[in-house]
C-alpha cells in the first residue's frame, strides 16, 4: 500500500506500506513534487493499492494509468453526492490535458471503481455547544461497468437524513461472490448487509 497526500492527514498503521507527501516549490520554483508526481512515482513500485488523499487535479489521470496496470486505488474527493463524486473524479482527470476523451476516462473509472461512499456533515454545535461537527455516511453506491458514456450505479446503503439509520437497500454488490469467498464459514454477505452479524 502506498499513500500519497499533499499534506499528510492519514495516520493509519501500515504493516506493508509507506506514506509520501508532496513538496511545494522552493523560492526559485525548483524541486517541486506534486501529488501527480507522487502517484507516478509510486506506480513504478507496482503496489497492490494506491491511496490518494483529496484528489483535486491532474493526479486523477494517473489513477487511470494505475488501474490499467492492475493496481487498485482508494481516494477522497469533494462532491455533493456519491454520483457527483464520480463526475468530479472524471473532471479532475481531464484537467491533466493528456488529450484523452471524457468518455474513455469515464469507462476506465466505471470498470475499476467498485464502491463510492458519500459522507455528509452537520454542525451539531448549534444544538449542543459541547459538540462539534458530526460526519455520517449518507450513501454507499456500487458502480456497474458502463455500457454507455455515463456511469451506471446502484444504491447499496442509504440514509434519508443525518441521524437516521443507514439501511441496506437489498441490492447485492457486483463482486458479492468474491466477498463471500473471503468470509468465515457460516457467515453470509446477506446477513452482514442486513446487520444481523458482524464479520469481525
Amino acid at each position: 500500500v502506498r499513500c500519497c497526500e499533499e499534506i499528510r492527514e492519514l495516520f493509519v498503521p501500515l504493516t506493508h506500506g509507506a506514506y509520501y507527501e508532496a513538496r511545494p516549490p522552493a523560492l526559485d520554483g525548483s524541486s517541486e513534487v506534486s501529488l501527480r508526481d507522487l502517484v507516478k512515482f509510486v506506480l513504478a513500485m507496482r503496489p497492490d493499492l494506491i491511496v490518494v488523499g483529496e484528489v483535486r487535479g491532474s493526479e486523477a489521470f494517473e489513477l487511470t494509468r494505475a488501474v490499467n496496470a492492475g493496481t487498485g486505488f482508494a481516494c477522497t474527493v469533494h462532491a455533493n453526492s456519491a454520483r457527483d463524486a464520480l463526475n468530479a473524479l472524471v473532471n479532475a482527470a481531464i484537467m491533466a490535458g493528456e488529450n484523452v476523451r471524457e468518455d474513455i476516462v469515464r469507462k476506465v473509472f466505471s470498470s475499476s471503481i467498485d464502491f463510492v461512499v458519500h459522507l455528509d456533515r452537520d454542525d451539531i454545535n448549534r444544538a449542543d455547544p459541547s459538540e462539534g461537527i458530526r460526519r455520517q455516511v449518507m450513501e454507499i453506491i456500487g458502480v456497474v461497468p458502463a455500457l454507455t458514456d455515463d456511469f451506471s450505479t446502484e444504491a447499496i446503503f442509504l440514509r434519508t437524513e443525518l441521524g437516521k439509520p443507514l439501511l441496506w437497500t437489498g441490492v447485492m454488490p457486483r463482486n458479492a461472490h468474491r466477498i463471500e469467498r473471503a468470509l468465515p464459514e457460516g457467515i453470509t454477505l446477506q446477513a452482514i448487509l442486513e446487520g444481523r452479524v458482524s464479520p469481525l
